[in-house]
Formats: structure tokens, C-alpha cells, sequence
């Protein structure tokens, strides 16, 4: 018989549409599994937002337990309090616009009902205005599970935050997220965890990641760019990563910064930390991409081409 796993939902709020809010708490109801506690956190300070969470948190009284922050902290800090207020033994999280399959939470709690696993994550699918793209991950790539540490400092294996599953004490004991970082909060969270815990994978698609387009901290290159430098740096101070890791950590990270450039048509400055990497670790693709980047008319075509292929590959499913 499977043992009780109390798990806490936490779910930072920001300028969250009625509609959507509500359609993510739905998606939490309505698991096969029903979670411990479900705790979101309002982070609109006294503006008229924080009067759609009051409609929110009168529809839903007895099973929503909501905490307010005085004034717009961040989504970090309200995780850092979501976790710190919580309950349950294993913390879940979804941000307000995402949501889960019915079977999210079950499949988690098999995983460490059998394993005694800390640390899970799904697969996703991402969904834009225009379409939905197919599961972010190739689930023959994945194995079920193993430390990823030594892989993840090169670059983010575990996924967004609304795909994660950690034990609250695994949490604690990494130091919890760090509010001070502009941007890539989660992969800087996700490196400290590897420390304690192995990463169970889930290869089944289980959660909706919406992506509506709006100007966000995940589009904002000068952001990604300033986080992933301040996490390039707490990397070079690990003492357990030899000099040629660090050496190889430093390509991938400023290969990282060249495609936020791009991807956000900031051509010049793309090329920049394209070279950057390029000196440190020979990348046949990222030379491709450092090409493209004379040509942005043609990436712009090749771009939406390759997007209308997902759309049409992920719409099919």
C-alpha cells in the first residue's frame, strides 16, 4: 500500500488573470492525488491584482491557504516564503499560469514511495499564442535517474520550476532560492540541490507550460545575461571542479548568454559571447549560429520555420 505523501503546492502570484489563476487551482484539485496543503503567495502588493486573489481565495476558502506580501518582492522571495510556511514533507511547485496533468501527483508519489526519491522532474510541452510544441525532453535521452551534478554546471538539465518536485529538507539544507539574482534563479536553485539529491525523471509529459508572449524575466536577455554571469562565478569558486571543467563550464555558459542574445535579436552582442566561447571550446553549432548572426533576416525565416514545424509536430499529439 502506498505511504501518505503530504505534499505542499506552492504557487507565487503576480498580475495573474482571474481566469487563469483559477484554471491552474483547478488543475490542482483535480489530481488523482490529492496534495496536503495548497499555499499561494499574492506578490502585487496593495494594487487592484491583489483583489482578483481575495475573489480567488473566497471560491476556493477550504482548500487554498493564501499569504499575502506587503508590497512586490519577487517570485523567489515568495517561494522562499511558500517553503518556509509549508507543512508538507516535499514541496510542488507550479507557477500561476501553469498547470498539471491529472496524474501528476501520483506519479511523483509512486517515484518516492518505491525509491525514496528527494529530487523529480517531468517532462513538458511548451504552449504559445500560435500553437503547442512538443515534449521539451527526448525521453530516450533521460535516464530514469542518477546525480547531474557534473552535467548540470554546464547547463540546465532539470527543466522550469513547474515541473519539480524536492523534499522540503533537501531545500533547506541547499540554502533555499536565491532572491538577490536577476535571473536563473531556478538553475542556480537546481545546482545546490544536485549536491543532496539524485534527479528521479518522470519521461511522461505531465505539465502545461504557457508562454503568452508578455515581457518577462525569461525574455529579458540583459537579465539572463547578468544571472547566468553571477551563477558562472559562484560555479568558478566550486573546489570540487577541476580547472579544465571550469574551463569547459565557462563555453557553455557564455554559448548560453550568445543564444539569449539572439534569440532576442541582440545580434552584435551575441557575437560577442559567441567569440567568447568559441576561444575556450571549439562548437560547430555555435559557429553556425555566430554566422547567422550577420544574417538576422534569414535567422528570422529559418527561425519561423523551424517554430511552424514544432507547432505542427506538438499539435498532432
Amino acid at each position: 500500500m502506498m505511504q501518505d505523501i503530504k505534499f505542499s503546492v506552492i504557487i507565487p502570484s503576480y498580475h495573474s488573470d482571474k481566469e487563469v489563476l483559477v484554471r491552474t487551482i483547478k488543475s490542482i484539485l483535480n489530481q488523482s492525488y490529492i496534495p496536503y496543503e495548497i499555499i499561494l503567495v499574492d506578490d502585487n502588493g496593495p494594487c487592484s491584482y491583489q483583489n482578483i486573489t481575495k475573489e480567488v481565495q473566497a471560491i476556493y476558502t477550504e482548500r487554498l491557504r493564501v499569504i499575502y506580501n506587503r508590497q512586490n518582492q519577487g517570485a523567489n522571495y515568495s517561494r522562499n516564503i511558500g517553503i518556509k510556511e509549508a507543512y508538507g514533507d516535499y514541496i510542488a511547485f507550479l507557477d500561476a499560469d501553469d498547470e498539471w496533468h491529472q496524474d501528476y501527483l501520483k506519479e511523483a508519489a509512486d517515484i518516492i514511495c518505491e525509491h525514496n526519491a528527494d529530487f523529480l522532474t517531468t517532462n513538458y510541452c511548451i504552449i504559445h499564442q500560435n500553437g503547442t510544441l512538443p515534449p521539451s525532453f527526448s525521453a530516450d535521452s533521460k535516464p530514469f535517474h542518477e546525480n547531474i551534478f557534473k552535467k548540470e554546471i554546464y547547463s540546465d538539465l532539470v527543466g522550469p520550476t513547474s515541473t519539480v518536485i524536492v523534499k522540503r529538507s533537501v531545500l533547506i539544507d541547499s540554502g533555499l532560492f536565491d532572491e538577490k539574482l536577476p535571473a536563473r534563479q531556478d538553475y542556480d536553485m537546481w545546482l545546490r540541490v544536485c549536491r543532496h539529491a539524485e534527479l528521479y525523471f518522470n519521461k511522461n509529459s505531465r505539465v502545461k507550460v504557457f508562454r503568452d508572449g508578455h515581457a518577462s524575466i525569461s525574455s529579458s536577455y540583459k537579465r539572463n545575461i547578468e544571472g547566468t554571469k553571477i551563477v558562472l562565478s559562484k560555479i568558478m569558486m566550486y573546489n570540487d571542479i577541476s580547472n579544465n571543467e571550469k574551463k569547459m563550464v565557462e563555453a557553455s555558459q557564455y554559448k548560453h548568454m550568445a543564444l539569449a542574445c539572439i534569440l532576442c535579436s541582440a545580434y552584435k552582442e551575441s557575437r560577442k559571447y559567441s567569440l567568447a566561447s568559441l576561444k575556450l571550446k571549439l562548437d560547430k553549432s555555435l559557429i553556425g549560429w555566430y554566422l547567422l548572426s550577420f544574417m538576422p533576416q534569414l535567422f528570422t525565416v529559418l527561425r519561423e520555420i523551424r517554430k511552424n514545424i514544432l507547432y505542427k509536430k506538438g499539435n498532432k499529439r
